[in-house]
């Protein structure tokens, strides 16, 4: 069974994330961008995001990091993130 991806972020770093995950054989299932929000007009990340998902990939700017993490570890998920979870200024 393939690992189910979804990513939180779809600038420019989603897609060397979207290639890795094709070259080990994982799915993207669901994809969140905070600056293209769905019709309803929400750029808040939906609880519902999680569901039926292995590993959340955070490729949001840095500022969200933090925000993204904790949802994620609350649905009890694996996360991937490049970047600090927080900035030290």
């Amino acid at each position: 069974m393939k690992m189910k991806f979804g990513l939180i972020g779809n600038g420019n770093i989603s897609n060397y994330h979207k290639f890795a995950i094709k070259e080990i054989g994982g799915v993207i299932h669901k994809i969140h961008d905070p600056f293209n929000p769905p019709q309803s007009g929400s750029d808040q990340l939906d609880e519902s995001f999680f569901d039926d998902i292995d590993v959340v990939t955070i490729c949001s700017p840095s500022h969200l990091h933090r925000e993204h993490i904790k949802l994620a570890l609350k649905h009890d998920k694996k996360i991937i993130v490049e970047k600090p979870m927080v900035l030290p200024w």
